[in-house]
């Protein structure tokens, strides 16, 4: 993790990584960075958390609990992502709990 970290990110990375905590928009560094491991790090949470936020949207087919899990999920989405974009600003590669460990296995 400290590689990540140790040279801080140009201006132009940091603008296509912030990508990566915007729902869909997490495909372009996904897909176009991977030769960079910290925009990469970023694109994996962010398709992560993208992926919660579909399958929460699948949820809402369950009757009277469907609305109230994907309020929830949503809320935890948005929060996740929040920290993720204070993170790349600040240029750091932040662990989100349990959003790392499902990331690392892509």
């Amino acid at each position: 993790m400290s590689q990540l970290v140790a040279a801080r990110p140009s201006l132009g990375v940091k603008a296509l990584t912030l990508l990566s905590y915007i729902s869909s928009l997490c495909l372009i560094p996904l897909i176009f960075m991977r030769d960079n491991p910290y925009a990469y790090f970023h694109a994996r949470q962010g398709f992560v958390l993208f992926i919660i936020q579909v399958v929460g949207a699948f949820v809402t087919i369950i009757p009277a609990v469907g609305q109230l899990v994907y309020g929830v999920v949503l809320w935890l989405v948005i929060l996740f992502s929040l920290a993720g974009v204070v993170a790349v600003l600040f240029g750091r590669a932040w662990r989100l709990p349990l959003v790392y460990d499902l990331a690392r296995r892509i």
